[in-house]
């Protein structure tokens, strides 16, 4: 029997890489909000309609964090 999270399956970014996106919509808290392969990424100081490169800086179940490059 396995503890702890379970593991992380069809997570399609990797903390550390980087990535070219489009910022789709704005989160509440004013981030950007981009998809990789349906995946949400949150960047923050991103605007609407951008298309940046962002590294990722952290690696959710459901979700991400990255930063502009």
């Amino acid at each position: 029997m396995a503890f702890g999270k379970p593991a992380m399956k069809n997570v399609p970014v990797e903390a550390g890489k980087e990535y070219e996106v489009s910022i789709e919509d704005m989160g509440k808290g004013g981030d950007g909000i981009a998809r990789i392969d349906g995946f949400v990424v949150f960047v923050p100081n991103a605007e609407k309609g951008s298309v940046i490169k962002v590294k990722v800086t952290a690696v959710k179940e459901k979700f991400a964090f990255a930063e502009r490059v």
